[in-house]
């Protein structure tokens, strides 16, 4: 399997969100409430914090050690089995995929770190994640996505994967 790239035009579609966008203000209510969701996926060191500052322990959780391209002190969880993946921006990496779908089908907790950039890789983990999971992402300056794992958001992930490149 080749790498992924993304085109200009997919680039500016996927600047929609792909799911439910919840405004910053409201962010902490809403993960507060996901106490009953089984697997939640986070993409992003702000993301995990957050999930993490009110008591959720997400299935995988992806980060690079950036916001907003600048370093962050997220801290290193010692709990958890961490797994390396290069991907430069712009890209999703073999490498990558293969990791994500390695992960997501464990049944323990896991950490990916991202060398180069992780937003892409919110496409995978749609397309890997069982059905009923939940995928959360950042939204730059605005909130946070929350995308329900099921048939349509799965069609619209592998949609953007073929577009890209990918090949099952």
């Amino acid at each position: 399997m080749a790498d992924l790239h993304l085109s200009d035009s997919l680039r500016m579609r996927l600047k929609k969100p792909m799911g439910r966008l919840i405004q910053d203000s409201q962010v902490d209510g809403f993960l507060s409430s996901l106490k009953e969701i089984t697997t939640v996926v986070t993409v992003g060191d702000h993301t995990t914090r957050r999930c993490e500052e009110v008591g959720i322990k997400p299935a995988l959780e992806i980060i690079d050690y950036r916001e907003k391209r600048s370093r962050t002190q997220t801290p290193e969880n010692r709990e958890l089995p961490v797994t390396r993946v290069n991907n430069p921006p712009g890209t999703i990496t073999a490498e990558s995929i293969n990791a994500i779908r390695n992960l997501l089908s464990q049944e323990k907790r896991n950490r990916l770190v991202v060398e180069g950039e992780e937003d892409l890789l919110v496409i995978p983990c749609i397309q890997f994640a069982k059905p009923g999971s939940l995928v959360l992402y950042g939204q730059p300056n605005v909130g946070l996505v929350a995308v329900t794992v099921d048939e349509q958001s799965k069609h619209a992930a592998l949609l953007i994967l073929k577009e890209m490149g990918w090949s099952e």
